[in-house]
C-alpha cells in the first residue's frame, strides 16, 4: 500500500478554507500529538493503531528508527510527503472459543456452578484482551502528498479503510486544529472512468493527468 510499492492508485481531496502556506512551528506541535514512534511488540491489547511516521525516500542518509523528525523532514516541492503506519492485530475466534469454554468448566469444576452472564462476558473480555496483547501486528503504510499551495491531498490507495484511516487522523492532526474541512474529489470530476482512477495498471497509461496531481519527483520514481 502507498506510493512506495511501486504502483499508482490513487484518491484526491481538496482542503478548503486553508492557507497557501502554514509555518513549521504551526504545524509541528500539532503532527506531534499522533507520532507512533518505533514498532513495539510489548502488550499492546489493540485491534488497530496508526499514527504518523517519518516518509521514506527524502532522507540523504539511513536514519535509526528512533530518530527525531518533524514537518520539515516531510517538505518536497510544494508541499508535505506523509506516511501513516498502520498495525493490525486479530485473534482467531476459534482460538477465543475454545479458551473461553475451558475456563467456563474450569470455573464450574472449582465454584460448583456455572458463571453467571456477566462473569461469562467478563471472561471471555479478558481472554481476548490477553491474547490481543500477546498477538503480532499486521503492518501497512499509507502515503499521501498534501499540496500546500494548492489546497489538495493526494492519498496514494484507493482502499476505503486506507483512506478511512488516513482523513481520521489529518483531520485530528491538522484540519480540526486550523479550522479546514476535507471533500473528496470524485473520479468523475476528473475525466478519468472510474475504472481507469482506481486500477493501477489504467492509471499508469495516463501518467501525463496524475503529473498534475503529484509531484514530478514521484512520478519519476514510479515511472522511471
Amino acid at each position: 500500500m502507498g506510493i512506495q510499492s511501486g504502483t499508482i492508485s490513487l484518491s484526491r481531496f481538496r482542503i478548503l478554507n486553508a492557507k497557501r502556506e502554514y509555518k513549521l512551528n504551526e504545524l509541528n506541535p500539532l503532527l506531534e500529538k499522533y507520532y507512533l514512534g518505533p514498532l513495539s511488540l510489548k502488550k499492546i491489547g489493540k485491534e488497530l493503531s496508526y499514527g504518523w511516521v517519518r516518509p521514506v525516500g527524502l532522507d540523504d542518509i539511513e536514519l535509526p528508527p528512533d530518530a527525531h523528525w518533524d514537518m520539515s523532514h516531510t517538505r518536497i516541492a510544494d508541499g508535505y510527503m506523509l506516511r501513516i503506519r498502520v498495525e493490525k492485530r486479530a485473534v482467531p475466534a476459534p482460538l477465543i472459543q475454545l479458551l473461553y469454554k475451558q475456563e467456563i468448566y474450569q470455573h464450574e469444576a472449582e465454584a460448583g456452578n456455572l458463571p453467571s452472564r456477566k462473569e461469562r462476558t467478563q471472561i471471555k473480555d479478558d481472554l481476548k484482551r490477553d491474547l490481543m496483547s500477546r498477538a503480532l501486528p499486521a503492518i501497512s503504510h499509507i502515503d499521501a502528498f498534501w499540496n500546500e499551495k494548492r489546497s489538495d491531498l493526494t492519498v496514494f490507495s484507493t482502499s476505503k479503510s486506507a483512506k478511512t484511516i488516513f482523513i481520521d487522523l489529518f483531520t485530528k492532526s491538522f484540519a480540526d486544529s486550523l479550522g479546514i474541512k476535507i471533500v473528496p474529489i470524485e473520479p468523475p470530476l476528473l475525466g478519468l472512468h472510474r475504472n481507469e482512477w482506481e486500477d493501477s495498471e489504467s492509471a499508469a497509461a495516463t501518467l501525463d493527468l496524475l503529473q498534475q496531481t503529484v509531484p514530478l519527483s514521484f512520478t519519476g520514481q514510479v515511472n522511471p
